[in-house]
């Protein structure tokens, strides 16, 4: 099933999301006709495969042509280049990216390379749509293949504009989190007498657990993904996949666990070593942690287990501000996971 966590659509991981939703969204399309000799999933796939919203390479662009006829790929790669070269409806900068290397003497002087670095220029959403439109004309999956391509590009439209709303309204509640965090650390600082970086170690030390006991129903942040369908990546920091709710709530944490610090400030003054005044802030932690735990705090009154994770993660109708008609299939599914 696509993913559906709410993510930049100009970033890497936010294209390649966007092109798994329009394979979804294609593949339930009453419009969409596969191609000749080809499943609906496989033509899906071929469209799709080229969607990244920074566009292909000749070589892979040639790679998923291969696959839709009977030319192969070094056809098609030379195909595609001599196309990019010769055909002036084609321009560097709209349809593709970088300069077309030609040999400079011999018999094939003033011809196209056909490897290289001529494999590695990029193609652009537009090229991708373009080129093998001149390419396949007055061929039998000219028809087919512009009119699949057609929707998909539609449908990426779209999906991006979605993920681009989603992802603005995301900003503001990371914002919020991000400034209360940095309070946080500097109350503790201050209160202390230590370095921002030692008081923020000391309080990293107690985020897993505040994670697993109020917001993710006791398990911890790579359980707590599994059991959503995501995968905790390596060096990702959980609190980067929180959602509008999940970072408003950890707000709300830091915010009374700063307060909380402020109060019992001659509490950690009364300590006479360092290593006093660092044992009694771990025990406002632990005690201000306690007390949310005891009272529920984070907990959605009568929520699944899944449901409970999914509201503090940035992927579900739970944890976003709302989900269009056109994609709101794709939520659907995401629950049979």
């Amino acid at each position: 099933m696509a993913d559906t966590r709410v993510a930049d659509p100009d970033s890497v991981e936010g294209r390649q999301m966007a092109a798994l939703r329009v394979r979804e969204q294609l593949l339930n399309n009453p419009q969409a006709v596969a191609l000749p000799g080809k499943t609906m999933e496989e033509s899906c796939n071929a469209v799709t495969h080229m969607f990244p919203l920074c566009g292909t390479t000749v070589k892979n662009l040639a790679k998923e042509l291969s696959g839709q006829t009977s030319m192969s790929e070094d056809e098609f790669i030379a195909a595609i280049l001599n196309k990019m070269r010769n055909d002036p409806n084609l321009l560097e900068g709209t349809h593709y990216i970088g300069e077309i290397q030609v040999y400079s003497k011999g018999d094939k002087k003033g011809q196209v390379k056909l490897k290289g670095p001529n494999m590695k220029l990029k193609i652009t959403i537009d090229g991708i749509v373009v080129i093998p439109a001149l390419i396949f004309e007055g061929t039998p999956v000219f028809g087919p293949y512009m009119a699949l391509l057609g929707i998909g590009v539609r449908l990426m439209s779209t999906v991006v504009d979605e993920m681009r709303s989603s992802w603005a309204a995301l900003q503001g509640p990371r914002d919020k989190r991000a400034r209360e965090s940095k309070a946080n650390t500097q109350a503790f600082a201050e209160i202390g007498g230590i370095s921002e970086v030692d008081a923020n170690i000391l309080l990293m030390r107690h985020v897993a657990d505040a994670y697993k006991d109020l917001y993710f129903a006791g398990n911890n942040a790579k359980t707590a993904m599994a059991k959503v369908g995501l995968k905790k990546k390596k060096n990702t920091k959980v609190y980067e996949e929180l959602s509008e709710h999940g970072n408003l709530m950890e707000a709300a944490r830091m915010s009374m666990l700063k307060v909380s610090a402020k109060a019992r400030r001659a509490e950690v003054e009364a300590e006479t070593t360092p290593e006093g005044k660092r044992r009694k802030m771990h025990e406002i932690v632990n005690d201000q942690s306690d007390a949310l735990k005891a009272n529920d705090f984070g907990k959605i009154f009568r929520a699944t287990e899944k449901q409970q994770i999914d509201a503090y993660l940035r992927r579900s109708e739970l944890s976003t501000s709302g989900a269009s008609s056109s994609s709101s299939h794709l939520l659907e599914a995401e629950e049979g996971n």
